[in-house]
């Protein structure tokens, strides 16, 4: 093998090694900043003819991230939990993917098991369902969450 194809390949794999520790890096950060209590809201939009189309996020329920386990509460009760995997996809945007150990309820909440996540860093986070076209969004919780 030449000296000159030699050098090209080591440097394509020094430059796959060094883009695949910033992916880590990204889903690391992220995960670290998912490290929480949330409001879970569905962000819907009123649309009528002669009114102004008001958008309204429906609160109805929490989500507590701890390493990478969730739990779901519907008001202060405890609906599903399991495991969620994250996996940069580019720039801010992110695949998440919730795997419910008990009962399916975030399945049925959110319509999906892969949504992107889009860390839009001072507005908080987006959930972004493509197959329903429906938007959730992730506020920082406010009260204590009981088990």
């Amino acid at each position: 093998m030449s000296s000159e194809l030699h050098n090209k390949l080591y440097f394509l794999l020094i430059s796959i090694l060094i883009s695949g520790f910033s992916f880590s890096q990204e889903t690391t950060t992220i995960i670290k900043s998912l490290q929480s209590n949330w409001d879970l809201c569905k962000y819907r939009t009123d649309k009528h003819f002669c009114e102004s189309n008001p958008s309204i996020l429906d609160c109805d329920y929490k989500i507590e991230i701890a390493e990478n386990q969730f739990t779901l509460f519907k008001g202060s009760k405890k609906i599903d939990g399991g495991d969620f995997e994250i996996e940069h996809h580019y720039d801010d945007t992110f695949f998440i993917n919730f795997n419910s150990s008990l009962n399916d309820k975030i399945l049925e909440l959110l319509g999906a098991n892969t949504i992107k996540l889009f860390n839009k860093k001072e507005e908080g986070f987006a959930l972004f369902i493509e197959s329903t076209t429906t938007l959730f969004v992730l506020k920082k919780t406010q009260q204590y969450l009981e088990n």
